[in-house]
């Protein structure tokens, strides 16, 4: 969640300083905001109970981020999302995902229970990698089909 989220700042303050960038720089983070929102709300937002500021914050960064995120994409992201993006619009995911399970393994912390390999072992946390990319590559799919449609 945090590091999708700096990755988002990274990308709207270079495109808030002027900069063209390219439809797939300003998807792939789209699209793992909006994964990280959906993950959140399915499988961990049951996991603790919050209130206050705590609970405020939490919606900022699983509800509210991913959503204003998502509709600027629809509304001012640059067009032109193809097939052969798809590896930019998975990078940052299996890179973070690799990341967890290394430092889960030499740390014993997992930052999310269906990674924990100890708890789940290592063929039930590939059955929930194996799943996180198959929706992500279905919102991928989706979000080109959307982004066609928007060229027109």
């Amino acid at each position: 969640t945090i590091m999708t989220n700096l990755l988002i700042t990274l990308v709207m303050g270079y495109i808030a300083m002027g900069r063209r960038v390219g439809p797939a720089v300003v998807a792939a983070p789209a699209l793992c905001i909006a994964m990280v929102g959906i993950v959140y709300h399915l499988v961990l937002a049951d996991l603790r109970e919050m209130r206050g500021f705590e609970l405020l914050v939490d919606h900022g960064l699983h509800t509210a981020l991913p959503i204003a995120t998502m509709l600027w994409w629809l509304a001012f992201g640059p067009r032109g999302l193809r097939p052969a993006h798809l590896p930019w619009l998975l990078a940052w995911p299996l890179i973070y995902t690799g990341y967890a399970l290394v430092r889960g393994r030499i740390t014993g912390f997992w930052p999310y229970p269906f990674l924990n390999v100890e708890t789940l072992g290592p063929w039930a946390v590939l059955a929930n990698v194996l799943g996180i990319l198959v929706l992500l590559c279905v919102l991928a799919a989706a979000m080109m089909a959307i982004d066609r449609r928007l060229s027109r």
